[in-house]
């Protein structure tokens, strides 16, 4: 690992902040070249281009006191941690990738991965052998925000080994749920609502006391408030949290696992695609291999290339095409 580091608690929100013991003397050398081009800038230069002269030093000393002191990112936990960390700049992601897993005591890293979204939305991951400000980040954020989570999906979590993994899995699981971002009727919602409860905070008390917890935990997907009253979600989630009494944590995680892992659209990364024609398509990739749907419909893959069938997968910029193993093929 690159430096040393020190892990202290801030007193103001609760944060961690992983930074170096030491720093050294760089920053206030420029300072002092800061404060020596801008005299010079502001006596030479006509006051018309003063204003962009001065803004583009400032952002090449900004982007120099990166280089030699590190940034500032924010890393997000799927338990909603924050972790505030000074990125050296000879930090590959891998070794951040340790330092982010070691809070969890994680031994099966190799299923998660740090994520950033770019200017437009769209996810992509820190390559491990890399270091990690190579990377081709949004200017228009500062610190970076980088997101902590599953990368590689299972067929299901017994395929895991370690109950650690298992808590992220469904944590990653529970976060989709409740933003939305997994296809599913408003039953099915209800149902892991409620076992999302019992795993949480143990057996059902009284009404009173789920619909507080059901206000804490915003467990609850805003578009369902959109389809129903919050009175009646209520209801179908008390009726549901009553039948689980009895239900350990672990057996309330495996019977949410379950449920999630049949629906349509969980364990897939979509990537908005253009094919050689320019027709739009989502890309879907999962434990299964490489899906194409289209955007009306992402519960349905209009094709499926698995893994075993791909011979070779090419991408150069922002092109992508692989290969399709056909068993019927004459070799000449």
């Amino acid at each position: 690992m690159v430096g040393t580091v020190s892990l202290r608690k801030r007193k103001s929100n609760g944060r961690y902040r992983l930074g170096p013991r030491s720093r050294s003397a760089s920053l206030g050398r420029v300072e002092d070249k800061t404060a020596a081009a801008t005299a010079s800038l502001l006596w030479d230069a006509e006051p018309a281009s003063t204003l962009q002269r001065l803004s583009r030093s400032c952002e090449n000393i900004m982007s120099y006191i990166q280089m030699t002191e590190g940034r500032r990112s924010h890393v997000t936990l799927l338990d909603g941690r924050v972790l505030d960390i000074l990125i050296q700049p000879k930090l590959y992601a891998g070794e951040l990738l340790d330092m982010v897993a070691s809070h969890f005591n994680l031994k099966e890293k190799e299923y998660f991965g740090l994520a950033y979204l770019d200017d437009v939305g769209h996810q992509h991951w820190l390559q491990q052998d890399r270091r990690v400000l190579e990377h081709e980040f949004s200017k228009k954020v500062a610190p970076l925000e980088l997101n902590f989570a599953v990368r590689f999906y299972v067929e299901n979590i017994s395929k895991l080994r370690n109950v650690q993994t298992v808590e992220l899995y469904y944590l990653q699981a529970k976060n989709l749920i409740a933003k939305g971002a997994v296809d599913t009727d408003s039953e099915t919602v209800f149902e892991l609502t409620a076992q999302g409860l019992q795993a949480s905070h143990g057996d059902f008390i009284d009404e009173k006391t789920t619909k507080e917890l059901l206000v804490k935990s915003l467990s609850l997907p805003s578009h369902m408030l959109h389809k129903h009253s919050l009175s009646f979600c209520e209801e179908r989630v008390i009726s549901y949290y009553k039948s689980f009494i009895g239900y350990t944590r672990g057996l309330s995680i495996v019977n949410y696992m379950a449920i999630v892992e049949n629906l349509p659209t969980y364990g897939i990364h979509f990537y908005e695609v253009n094919d050689k024609d320019g027709a739009a398509w989502l890309l879907g990739l999962s434990h299964q291999g490489v899906s194409l749907y289209e955007h009306a419909d992402k519960t349905k893959a209009k094709k499926v290339y698995f893994w075993r069938q791909l011979e070779n997968l090419y991408f150069r910029d922002k092109k992508f095409s692989i290969e399709v193993y056909d068993p019927k093929r004459q070799v000449m």
